[in-house]
């Protein structure tokens, strides 16, 4: 290509490494790519201390970095795809989306080797509202805590407290090469992941045709089609990183399984269903996963949750 693209990308240390990794696809498909890297700062950067679900705003990790891109101050966007909404911004669209890192939770405990081994009435130090609320229907005995930061300093927090044991995304660890931290991985029967967890998307202006060639090189079929559902599922149900909801889609014999589940804050009550649907059409699939669950039950457990009946944790 010629000129020089310019990649965005929030400035903490996993940003900088999907961005790195990124490139080092795109420079694998087109070794002459030259590329300047454009650090950007979001609202989850510079209210980094307030819970998440109590900013009160959508696209808090993404929303500045798509402005820069609509204004095309950059060429390329590189997201967690957890953070992104799943209503983009007219003229943008996803590129690419890689190969999916683990996308499971995974458990830092100091004195535990999993949750079942953690003392009754533990404390577990977490900043997701679906991770609260599933730790608690699991074992109502949890106490939860909040915690925000990038990962080295939750590790930190968490070993300078009282609390008991850390959830982290497995992704993040494996990718800074630290999952000696790991006490063990929480299987997906307990912690459903959050959409898009452990998976990247690439993001650019749609009229952009060279680089959507570009990004085309590099995307796996397989994982955009699993995140595609898993995004069509939080869509219909008007999800946002505030829901205790998870889904993760799997293709295995050319059949797309999504399972999903809502949850009630304090983990009281939950809905989870799987459906299975054809991996050309994802986003129908998690339309249907959705109003399966919604329809039984779903729909009053978000009622409730955002009419604020559930309360805070």
């Amino acid at each position: 290509m010629n000129g020089t693209v310019k990649i965005g990308t929030r400035d903490s240390q996993l940003a900088r490494w999907q961005t790195d990794y990124v490139l080092s696809l795109l420079k694998a498909v087109d070794p002459s790519l030259s590329v300047t890297i454009v650090p950007i700062k979001t609202t989850a950067d510079i209210i980094n201390t307030t819970p998440l679900e109590k900013i009160g705003s959508t696209g808090v990790f993404t929303k500045e970095i798509e402005k820069a891109l609509l204004e095309n101050s950059i060429d390329i966007a590189v997201h967690s795809m957890k953070d992104l909404e799943t209503v983009l911004p007219e003229g943008l669209t996803i590129g690419a989306v890689p190969v999916r890192e683990d996308s499971h939770d995974a458990l830092i405990a100091k004195q535990a080797s999993t949750l079942d081994e953690l003392p009754q009435g533990a404390t577990i130090l977490t900043g997701s509202p679906r991770r609260k609320a599933l730790l608690l229907h699991y074992r109502p005995d949890f106490h939860i805590g909040t915690i925000r930061g990038n990962i080295d300093t939750r590790i930190k927090k968490l070993h300078n407290s009282n609390a008991d044991a850390l959830i982290l995304a497995a992704a993040g660890l494996k990718r800074l090469a630290l999952s000696e931290h790991i006490s063990s991985i929480i299987s997906e029967d307990i912690l459903l992941p959050a959409i898009g967890q452990g998976a990247l998307a690439i993001q650019v202006r749609s009229d952009d045709k060279k680089l959507l060639k570009l990004c085309s090189k590099i995307n796996n079929t397989t994982f955009q089609a699993v995140t595609a559902a898993e995004r069509s599922f939080l869509r219909r149900i008007q999800g946002g990183c505030q829901i205790p909801a998870g889904c993760i889609g799997t293709i295995k014999d050319n059949i797309l399984v999504l399972t999903g589940v809502i949850a009630m804050a304090d983990g009281s009550r939950l809905v989870r269903e799987s459906y299975k649907g054809d991996p050309d059409d994802p986003e129908n699939t998690g339309v249907r996963l959705a109003e399966t669950i919604l329809d039984k039950g779903g729909s009053e457990i978000l009622d409730n949750f955002r009419s604020g009946i559930s309360g805070e944790i």
